[in-house]
């Protein structure tokens, strides 16, 4: 192998490291990635969408339970800015005021089909 394919083989590698080490960065330490999850939803006077708890038959200790919901898309960032480091545990009501990577979705045909029924 020549000195040329040597060079061209360090500076690949060196490149692919500094990728992965900037991915990196941006996914575990900035965060900047987007997160979609449920979040409550008044199915009077919002289009949600509707879960309702599968049981098995012969089993004591499920009980049926219908729940509506609409589902809250963000930058991770904000979740953890918003709900600090315990996310399950948070209370997300909804985007906060002038957050343009924050976006609501309700229930309509076309995302039924992704997230579950619609309640009518």
């Amino acid at each position: 192998m020549d000195h040329r394919s040597k060079d061209l083989l360090w500076f690949i590698a060196i490149i692919l490291v500094l990728v992965i080490i900037a991915t990196a960065h941006r996914t575990f330490v900035r965060k900047d990635y987007f997160v979609t999850t449920e979040i409550p939803c008044e199915a009077e006077t919002e289009r949600c969408f509707q879960f309702t708890s599968v049981c098995e038959e012969g089993t004591n200790d499920c009980v049926p339970e219908a729940s509506t919901y609409k589902v809250i898309r963000m930058k991770a960032y904000t979740l953890y800015g918003m709900c600090g480091s315990i996310v399950a545990e948070c209370a997300l009501t909804g985007c906060a005021e002038g957050d343009s990577d924050c976006s609501l979705m309700y229930c309509d045909d076309e995302r039924a089909a992704l997230f579950g029924e619609c309640v009518k």
